[in-house]
Parts: C-alpha cells; sequence; structure tokens
C-alpha cells in the first residue's frame, strides 16, 4: 500500500493550558442536556464564524507558508488540503445514492481537478472512529475502505471548517451526523438511521487502507 503523506495542523509551541475546542464549547453550551442535530449544527456555525476567513488567493498562499502564527487555530477555507480534517455541508450529486452524509467530518486524501478523496469519520461508531484517530495521530492510517467517498467542489454548501490538530478528539466524539436517503421519484430528502449506515460499514470493516501518515505543521 503507497504511503499517504499527512499535513494535520497546529504548533505544539502552542499554551494548551486554557485552551478550549470548539466542540468543548459546544459541549458547554448543551449543558448535558438532549440537544437536536440543527441545535449541533448550528452552535458550530455560530462559534466557527469567529474564525478567519480565506478568499480563494489567499488561503492558496497561506497553505504554503510555515507561519506558525498565520496557521495555529480552527480557520474557514474555500479550499482543502491534503491531510487535513474538516467539517463542511454537502449535497450529493447522484439520486440513485442510498443514502449520504450532509454534514461530513472529512479526512483529506487527495485533491483533483473537480473534487477530492476523503474518509469521512461518521460512517465509523463512535468507538471504532476513535480507534481510527488515534492511530492517524500516531502516523497510521488504517481505515475500512468504504467510508472513503469522492467529493466533487461544485456541490460543497459552505466552506470548509479546517480543525486544528487539537480538535480531532472531540470533533469525533460530537453527534453531528446527518445521513440522509433521497426519494428516486421527487428527490425528496428523508433521514437515515445512521445505526443502520454503521452496521453496513461494520460488514465490510476487514477491506481496509493502510498507509503510513506523515502529520505535521503547515
Amino acid at each position: 500500500m503507497p504511503s499517504t503523506a499527512g499535513k494535520g495542523f497546529g504548533s505544539s509551541s502552542k499554551d494548551t493550558s486554557s485552551y478550549q475546542t470548539i466542540f468543548e464549547k459546544v459541549k458547554d453550551q448543551a449543558a448535558g442536556e438532549q440537544r437536536s442535530l440543527s441545535w449541533y449544527k448550528n452552535t458550530i456555525h455560530k462559534l466557527s464564524g469567529k474564525y478567519t476567513t480565506d478568499d480563494p488567493i489567499t488561503a492558496e498562499k497561506r497553505d504554503s507558508y510555515d507561519d506558525e502564527e498565520e496557521q495555529d487555530g480552527n480557520v474557514l477555507r474555500t479550499t482543502v488540503r491534503q491531510g487535513h480534517l474538516y467539517l463542511f455541508e454537502y449535497k450529493a450529486k447522484s439520486k440513485w445514492l442510498p443514502y449520504y452524509d450532509r454534514f461530513p467530518l472529512a479526512y483529506v486524501f487527495k485533491r483533483d481537478r473537480d473534487g477530492f478523496y476523503a474518509a469521512n469519520f461518521h460512517y465509523l461508531q463512535y468507538r471504532t472512529r476513535l480507534k481510527a484517530m488515534k492511530k492517524l495521530q500516531r502516523g497510521m492510517i488504517d481505515i475500512p475502505r468504504n467510508i472513503i467517498h469522492k467529493y466533487l467542489n461544485s456541490h460543497v454548501e459552505s466552506l470548509f471548517l479546517d480543525l486544528h490538530s487539537e480538535e480531532w478528539d472531540t470533533s469525533i466524539l460530537l453527534p453531528v451526523e446527518d445521513f440522509v436517503m433521497t426519494s428516486r421519484r421527487n428527490r425528496t430528502q428523508f433521514p437515515y438511521d445512521r445505526e443502520l449506515v454503521w452496521e453496513e460499514i461494520k460488514e465490510k470493516e476487514n477491506d481496509r487502507v493502510k498507509a503510513k501518515a506523515i502529520v505535521k505543521d503547515y
């Protein structure tokens, strides 16, 4: 299996003693109460609105610089980079898909002309997500092949929330997966049970992608 280069982000020199991730802030606001998917998504949108937003040219330039002051923390981006973890909104192209996630948490493997390939951690049960993420942070990709998808740029419906490496552990635990299925008759979308998704992924979990991931700052 070929090596897959990853470029996580965040500076090890950052003072983390009082650092609170966006997802810890969301958890605090939830105050231990049951919250709806829309509440979680709206809260994340509200908090992420405080981050820097790059225009297309600036995004490409900033991604090419090794400037810890500029790269430290979460950033809203217009483009993706290999090896980064993103949250974004998506509307799939094909009505023939049995279901898909409208709010992917995606680790990008590579970009191409019209989109990118990424592993969406929402397709994994929480315990499995955590195991896969721990391996990724140790420099090893070990995930089921069927959680890797092609995402088309033209069907992304938001900016990309590029997550600081210190956010990765907490980001995978929030219940923001938004699986839907589309009616073939009138294109109406209906919620799809995440438990059914996880069961289907688990049935084929032995078909895996394993590779080295070099996790480093920009």
